[in-house]
C-alpha cells in the first residue's frame, strides 16, 4: 500500500486553498489504485455529507481525462441520467432519446479507452450516485463490462455518495453491481486531524478555536467547518490569524450550536 500512498502524494491536485486532510488522503489513494487497477473493479467512497467526497473528487477532476460527474435529482430517469454523463465528458448538443445517449457515451468510453491505451491517465468519477436510477445503474454497468483490453475492465471508474448507495447496492436484483465492486471507503465522520489542517491552511489560531471547529465539524462535517472559517474571515480581514472569538462570533452568525 506504501507505494499506492506515495503515488498519490506525487500526483496530488496543486490547487490554492486545498487542505490535504487525513480524509482528502484517504479518498486519493482509493482513487489512485483504482486508477492503476481497474480491475479490482468499481470503486465506492460512501459518507455522510459535508465530510469532503465532492471536495476531494472535484480537485482529482480536469477536463480531458479525469471526468467528474455530479448526478441531480433528474438522474432518476434514465434518460437525464446519460444526458448528465454524456455532458460531463463534453458540454455538447445532445440527442433526445435514450438509445442514442447510450450510444454517444458508448463513443466517449471507446475515447478514453484509447487514451489510456496510449498511457493517458484516465479516471470516471460519478458524484451523488445516489441519485440515480435503477436503469442508469445497470446501464454503466453493462457500457463498462464492455469496454476492456484484452478482457479486462480498463476504464477506472468510482462511485460516491451518501451511505444508502451500498445499502442499495447490496439488495436483490443489484448482484451484478455488487459482485464488481472494488476498493470501497466508507466516510462515518470527518477523520482524526481533519479539522487541524484545515485550521493550518486557513491560520486559525489556538487550541480553544480548534476544538471549537471539531465540535462543528461532528455536527455539520467539514463543510460547517469550512463555512465558520469563511465567515470568520471576512469579519476580520485578510490579516491576522483567525482566534477562538472571531470562530464563536461566526458560528451564532450561522445558529450554529457550540455548547
Amino acid at each position: 500500500m506504501n507505494d499506492v500512498v506515495d503515488l498519490a502524494a506525487r500526483r496530488r491536485p496543486k490547487k490554492d486553498g486545498l487542505a490535504y486532510t487525513p480524509t482528502f488522503e484517504s479518498i486519493s489513494v482509493l482513487l489512485e489504485k483504482t486508477c492503476r487497477m481497474p480491475q479490482l473493479g468499481i470503486g465506492l467512497i460512501v459518507g455522510t455529507p459535508g465530510v469532503g467526497k465532492t471536495t476531494a473528487l472535484r480537485a482529482h477532476a480536469n477536463s480531458r481525462l479525469r471526468i467528474l460527474c455530479t448526478m441531480s435529482k433528474t438522474a432518476g430517469s434514465l434518460r437525464y441520467g446519460l444526458a448528465e454523463l454524456c455532458q460531463a465528458f463534453s458540454p455538447e448538443t445532445l440527442p433526445l432519446r435514450a438509445d442514442q445517449l447510450r450510444d454517444r457515451l458508448w463513443q466517449h468510453l471507446q475515447l478514453l479507452r484509447d487514451r489510456r491505451l496510449d498511457g493517458g491517465d484516465v479516471l470516471v468519477m460519478i458524484d451523488e450516485a445516489q441519485f440515480m436510477g435503477d436503469d442508469m445503474l445497470h446501464m454503466i454497468r453493462s457500457l463498462w463490462d464492455r469496454v476492456t483490453i484484452r478482457a479486462e475492465p480498463c476504464i477506472p471508474l468510482v462511485l460516491a455518495g451518501n451511505p444508502s448507495v451500498r445499502t442499495r447496492l447490496t439488495k436483490k436484483g443489484f448482484e451484478q453491481i455488487h459482485s464488481r465492486l472494488g476498493l470501497t471507503l466508507h466516510l462515518k465522520a470527518p477523520e482524526p486531524g481533519d479539522v487541524a489542517e484545515i485550521c493550518r491552511l486557513h491560520r486559525v489560531a489556538g487550541a480553544r478555536a480548534v476544538e471549537r471547529l471539531e465540535r462543528l465539524a461532528a455536527v455539520g462535517g467539514l463543510r460547517t467547518v469550512v463555512r465558520v472559517i469563511a465567515l470568520a474571515r471576512d469579519g476580520i480581514g485578510a490579516a491576522g490569524p483567525i482566534g477562538p472569538s472571531d470562530i464563536e462570533a461566526a458560528a451564532e452568525m450561522l445558529s450554529l450550536p457550540l455548547r
